[in-house]
């Protein structure tokens, strides 16, 4: 994962040595105090690598700061298309300058340690740079702060918020779809008897998950509400076509066996078409798509056992005491 930490910073030929040992400063208590980070790399390591003596033993403040301009012009000569990154001008703030110290730790880490990375980088930024705000008072602005960004900090908090998100998505889900089945069959019972078979398989695969231990991704948190919506229409054709046997006069067991001797066939033929559909992801190279692919696949195939099994009994339950009306 590449992510970076940006500094305000003087224009590149206004930089001085007092500002880099600052940053070069930063970036040793990151390597020892964050030991998962794998890379810690900036301008300020470029110029003191470039030295042929250490700058911080050269004692004229004035040649210091010499040797720091000679470094980054060398650097923009050398690296025309790529120093820009490094360190330039804000486009959305002319006139503010930003240093950037680029970060690569392991992606594939639990959330939780994701986080605490990142807050305790956080932490250090902050606290070096008010040391080099105090150092350098009229380098800063009152606004200007230290920021930890890039695609690492992105995407760790996309996929909180998504697993954090899933239930209530799924919670909202169930909830309209148990409404719209209120007004279809204008029957409680039959509401939530339509709901039943196609949660239980998602709260299966998720508590299978659990118990395997396998991670959460993007993939995996979405397919709750995914699934819900795909499976609940075969129950919808259900039990539409068992309140129309039963209108027709039929008993309870012979409206099942006639419904499930027609919809329970299409059911079957759809749900796989969807299954091998869907089972298509499978063969991405991004993970979380795989992920997906796989888990709605088995949700979907467990909501069609909740159909024909489950469904069945449940309506056989429900509406054992009551007449065909």
């Amino acid at each position: 994962g590449v992510w970076d930490i940006v500094l305000p910073a003087a224009p590149p030929g206004q930089l001085n040595w007092r500002y880099i040992s600052g940053v070069l400063a930063l970036e040793t208590r990151l390597r020892e105090e964050v030991p998962e980070l794998t890379k810690v790399l900036s301008v300020a390591d470029a110029i003191k690598a470039g030295a042929l003596i250490d700058p911080s033993g050269i004692p004229s403040k004035r040649l210091r700061d010499i040797w720091v301009h000679k470094g980054v012009e060398k650097m923009v000569e050398r690296m025309p298309g790529f120093m820009p990154a490094l360190l330039g001008e804000d486009p959305e703030a002319p006139g503010k300058h930003y240093l950037r110290i680029m970060l690569r730790a392991r992606e594939r880490q639990p959330s939780a340690k994701k986080r605490a990375m990142i807050e305790e980088v956080e932490r250090i930024s902050r606290e070096e740079f008010e040391k080099m705000r105090r150092a350098l008072p009229r380098m800063f602005d009152d606004a200007d702060e230290v920021q930890v960004t890039g695609f690492f900090v992105l995407l760790t908090n996309l996929i909180d918020s998504i697993v954090r998100d899933q239930w209530i998505t799924f919670g909202f889900a169930s909830a309209g779809i148990g409404l719209m089945m209120l007004v279809a069959f204008r029957s409680l019972r039959l509401a939530l008897v339509a709901l039943v078979p196609n949660a239980l398989p998602i709260v299966m695969v998720t508590g299978v998950m659990g118990w395997l231990g396998l991670r959460i991704n993007m993939g995996a948190a979405m397919i709750a509400a995914v699934s819900m919506g795909l499976a609940v229409d075969s129950s919808i054709h259900y039990i539409t076509a068992f309140c129309r046997e039963r209108r027709g006069g039929r008993t309870v067991d012979e409206a099942l066996d006639r419904v499930q001797q027609s919809v329970g066939r299409a059911m079957v033929f759809s749900t796989l078409a969807l299954v091998v559909g869907f089972s298509s992801l499978c063969q991405s190279q991004f993970v979380p798509t795989i992920y997906f692919g796989a888990l709605v696949s088995l949700s979907m195939l467990g909501g069609l056992a909740g159909n024909l099994v489950l469904l069945p009994l449940l309506l056989r339950i429900v509406m054992r005491d009551r007449t065909a009306s």
